[in-house]
């Protein structure tokens, strides 16, 4: 369980799981999917902070990379690895999906 690992620093509002008038980032993509596996409170979920310092275990690292996969259609490669924020997960999700779309 990963509630209460992180701290707050973002607004409530801004990490809607229904459909925003906007697209969400990747970032906001990402907490929504925590949100729905672990019940965590978006607002919780500093991005910057690392998950592995806030006792995320490793398994839970992979349950949300395999996560992030599902959801977004992409595969993340090893030298990837050393992913430990959810700024990082989701700059490289972004990257991964540029050069998908420039294939």
């Amino acid at each position: 369980m990963i509630a209460g690992r992180f701290s707050a620093s973002l607004p409530t509002q801004a990490y809607r799981l229904d459909p925003p008038d906007r697209p969400m980032s990747a970032l906001e993509e990402i907490q929504a999917l925590v949100h729905k596996k672990y019940g965590v409170d978006p607002a919780t979920l500093d991005p910057n902070a690392s998950m592995r310092e806030a006792g995320i275990d490793s398994l839970t690292l992979v349950e949300i990379l395999f996560a992030v996969e599902d959801h977004f259609g992409i595969s993340v490669p090893e030298k990837y690895n050393a992913i430990d924020t959810m700024a990082e997960l989701a700059a490289a999700v972004e990257e991964l999906r540029a050069e998908k779309l420039a294939a």
